[in-house]
């Protein structure tokens, strides 16, 4: 490992001393034995240059780091860790930037995927605002969380969030859902309704009203 072909062997009796506050060893032995010593904590200086962790600052422009830092340390920890070595991937908030401590070809590798990450997105393709007139935003809101409350593979994923006051539903979603989205409000936010309320009295013969009452209740929920 170390390269040093005239250092195979025996080393004989050495002592080696630290003196603290000089930042200095005593080596006492054969000179020898001496000699070898020296140039195998040479060498371990060497390596240790060369194998020292890059540190490195990476400032996004677009992305949140705390988020790219998630994504990027599970993608990179499960495939290129085994092959490039390990990396320290730290978001700093404040400023958006990522600390990256690591090998240099390793953090290279990190900071070309951030880079190709970090990318602009159209602020209409990923949220809309739909103002609507005759149903309540609320009920909006609640209708299309629990419509998509569970979706399972490419299935349609979407936040909304309503404003009574200005009676407007917020929807943030991808393209292709918001379209589907968009039709489904626009089918629920009509002024007229092919629903109509009928009242009819039923006289009971074998039982009490107030026992039946609740049991229909119960059934309609």
């Amino acid at each position: 490992m170390l390269g040093l072909a005239e250092d195979s062997g025996f080393i004989g009796n050495v002592q080696i001393e630290y003196v603290e506050g000089l930042d200095m060893y005593i080596i006492r032995g054969r000179k020898s034995d001496v000699d070898r010593v020296v140039r195998i904590i040479e060498e371990i200086e060497r390596l240790s240059a060369v194998t020292q962790p890059a540190i490195d600052i990476l400032y996004l422009r677009h992305v949140d780091s705390q988020g790219m830092a998630d994504l990027v340390t599970q993608v990179y920890d499960q495939i290129l860790s085994p092959r490039s070595g390990a990396v320290s991937i730290t978001p700093l908030v404040r400023p958006n930037a990522l600390l990256l401590i690591g090998r240099a070809d390793a953090i290279e590798t990190v900071a070309a995927m951030i880079r190709r990450l970090d990318q602009p997105v159209e602020p209409t393709t990923q949220m809309r605002v739909f103002q609507l007139r005759y149903m309540n935003a609320a009920d909006a809101e609640e209708r299309i969380s629990r419509f998509y409350a569970t979706p399972t593979g490419l299935g349609t994923r979407a936040r909304a969030v309503s404003d009574y006051r200005s009676n407007t539903l917020v929807v943030v979603a991808s393209p292709r859902d918001m379209e589907e989205i968009a039709t489904m409000l626009k089918g629920m936010d009509v002024n007229d309704s092919p629903a109509t309320h009928e009242i009819r009295v039923f006289r009971l013969r074998n039982t009490l009203a107030t026992n039946l009452a609740p049991v229909l209740q119960d059934a309609i929920n």
